[in-house]
């Protein structure tokens, strides 16, 4: 005759089989039926389809400014005012990538009034040139409550929100200019601003061996 013990332990074993089986036959179940998160789609800041950045203008509220630009030969970039072969062209061309995929932090459900977000009379304003011949303006704002983000818009659209950490990466060129610490003369090459019809001035890096007007790229050789 079993003794109680041992029927205490049988009645535990069995309990365990018992839920081991069922977790077997119900848990996998519900498992494989539990609904997959859904991904959301993120959004970039800026739309350019095909058009590739072949130039950008950062401009701050105090005056001061910075002009880059790709020479249409090489695709070289280059820094305004300053010799072409002291341009930091691996640098630039990852903040023209940063800019190109640049992504929106958030979208705002309302739009409170612009000078609320510092947008009146933004900080900082980035300005692309695209081998379209098309610009597209960015205007940052102030910083969100949370020290996150900045308020942003592009042209005329609605306000959104991008990272701190994306947008200081850019505007810091205005303090930290793209320069190697060292290069070869071997030309120099200057760059300035040309009016054009639209209320956003137009860049223009065109290498020539004589300027013919102050739009242009000037190329000297270097005796």
């Amino acid at each position: 005759m079993l003794k109680r013990s041992t029927w205490i332990v049988l009645g535990i074993f069995a309990v365990l089989i018992l839920g081991v089986f069922l977790w077997q036959r119900y848990g996998k179940t519900e498992e494989l039926i539990e609904p997959t998160p859904t991904t959301q789609l993120s959004e970039l800041v800026f739309d350019l389809g095909e058009q590739k950045i072949v130039g950008f203008r950062i401009d701050g509220a105090d005056g001061s400014s910075i002009l880059l630009g790709q020479d249409p030969t090489s695709k070289a970039w280059m820094v305004g005012g300053q010799p072409a072969e002291l341009a930091d062209v691996t640098q630039i061309d990852t903040v023209a990538s940063s800019l190109a995929f640049m992504m929106v932090n958030r979208q705002l459900p309302t739009q409170p009034p612009l000078d609320s977000m510092g947008l009146d009379l933004p900080p900082y304003t980035i300005t692309l040139d695209l081998d379209s011949g098309k610009q597209v303006a960015l205007s940052i704002g102030k910083l969100i409550p949370t020290g996150t983000g900045y308020y942003a818009r592009v042209d005329e659209n609605p306000v959104m929100v991008i990272a701190k950490t994306d947008i200081d990466l850019i505007v810091s060129l205005l303090t930290t200019p793209p320069l190697t610490t060292t290069y070869t003369p071997t030309a120099t090459a200057t760059a300035t601003m040309t009016a054009t019809s639209t209320p956003k001035p137009s860049m223009t890096f065109t290498p020539t061996p004589e300027a013919t007007s102050e739009s242009e790229v000037t190329t000297t050789p270097t005796p």
